[in-house]
């Protein structure tokens, strides 16, 4: 077989996507999102939804000059089942399938990755409305995220989070969760709480711990966005509308998936896909309810690490080198 050495980006323009990534972190920002959707003041805010996220990346060559293809698809399904003045109930799928071609192993063991890993799950989401303006409910998704989803007990996760939001002033509310993940290497329950506001059509979120979702319009064809989820997920944007129908979009990505490889000897090891991307886009609404995404960018600080804990993930990585990535998106809503 032949080796390919990695395509690593020079040192200065590495520099300059990890300085724009800092910028665009900087901005006041929002993140749309389920809770979003289940925290908003407004009713009957669900709609059918369909996405389809298609990239594809340049081989980015392992540290030792072999091949590390990625092709990554993801699906997103959301719709309405009972929309009432003060109950509302939804559900839907998601669907993640990461395909890799690489040689490479994990430092310390030696172990191979798998071919593909899968995150399949199912969704149902609950929210109830009250007089006096406080909301209560929740949201569920049971599935699998491993290479054989649903191979045995040890490869399925249940994530679930359940809501209180109480009114203070004028478009304020205190807001108390509950997050459970059984997929987390680190907390599976973790106790929340924040502040939602808006001051005006200029400046949104809810802030607390240990969640942030900022938002910004501060004109009518520009908006800006950043939002914090744990454990290493952050979304930060900055998009402008030059028509009406168009939307440009520079985003930075930091995330962190989590996967229970099938067969292993230790059930609480998670196999760990850690990266950074820089994302210019191009969207236009082709319809009212249709939208296509054409997607671009550079994808740096990616690595697989499997282990109990972060320190026992750090002496088993498999790192990809630095690459260029192009990608398609679809969109359904209605």
């Amino acid at each position: 077989m032949t080796r390919n050495k990695p395509t690593n980006a020079p040192a200065p323009v590495r520099i300059v996507i990890v300085i724009c990534g800092l910028l665009v972190i900087g901005s006041i920002a929002s993140a749309q999102s389920d809770m979003q959707l289940l925290l908003n003041e407004e009713a009957s805010q669900f709609r059918f939804m369909l996405e389809h996220d298609t990239f594809v990346f340049e081989n980015a060559g392992d540290k030792d000059g072999g091949p590390f293809n990625l092709l990554e698809n993801a699906i997103r399904l959301r719709f309405p089942i009972w929309m009432k003045e003060r109950h509302e109930v939804f559900a839907g799928a998601d669907l993640l399938w990461l395909d890799l071609n690489t040689d490479a192993r994990l430092s310390g063991v030696r172990r191979s990755l798998p071919e593909d890993l899968y995150n399949v799950g199912a969704v149902v989401g609950y929210r109830a409305r009250f007089k006096d303006g406080w909301i209560a409910g929740g949201m569920a998704n049971f599935g699998s995220a491993s290479d054989r989803p649903f191979h045995s007990i040890h490869e399925m996760r249940l994530q679930s989070t359940a809501f209180l939001r109480m009114p203070h002033l004028k478009n304020t509310a205190w807001l108390f969760f509950l997050h459970t993940d059984t997929n987390s290497p680190v907390f599976p329950v973790v106790p929340g709480f924040g502040y939602q506001f808006r001051l005006g059509p200029q400046f949104y979120g809810i802030a607390g711990f240990p969640i942030l979702m900022l938002g910004s319009q501060p004109h009518e064809q520009v908006r800006l966005g950043l939002s914090y989820l744990p454990l290493n997920n952050i979304n930060a944007h900055v998009a402008y509308s030059p028509i009406e129908r168009l939307t440009l979009t520079a985003a930075y990505d930091w995330r962190s998936r989590f996967f229970n490889r099938a067969g292993r000897d230790d059930h609480d090891d998670r196999l760990e896909f850690r990266e950074m991307r820089a994302t210019l886009s191009a969207a236009y609404d082709v319809a009212k309810f249709a939208r296509l995404e054409l997607k671009g960018g550079y994808a740096f600080e990616r690595s697989f690490r499997e282990g109990q804990d972060l320190k026992e993930r750090r002496r088993r990585e498999a790192e990809m080198g630095d690459g260029w990535f192009g990608g398609l998106s679809g969109q359904i809503r209605f």
